[in-house]
C-alpha cells in the first residue's frame, strides 16, 4: 500500500474509533495524515470509500 494511502487508513481507523463514526470527517482524517483533502480523493472515491477501506483495514488485521 503506498505511503500516503497507508497514513489515510490508519489515520482513517483512529478517527472512526475515537468518534464511532458519527462525528468522523474526511478534513479531521487528512489532517491527521498530515495531507491535503486532495491526497483523500486522489486515493479514495469519497467518505465512504476511505472509511470503507479503514474498516476493511481493521478487520484484516
Amino acid at each position: 500500500m503506498p505511503q500516503t494511502r497507508q497514513a489515510l487508513v490508519r489515520a482513517g481507523r483512529q478517527i472512526l474509533a475515537e468518534s464511532g463514526g458519527s462525528k468522523a470527517s474526511v478534513h479531521a482524517v487528512a489532517e491527521r495524515a498530515d495531507g491535503g483533502l486532495r491526497s483523500v480523493y486522489n486515493h479514495f472515491t469519497g467518505k465512504s470509500g476511505l472509511f470503507d477501506a479503514a474498516v476493511g483495514d481493521a478487520l484484516e488485521e
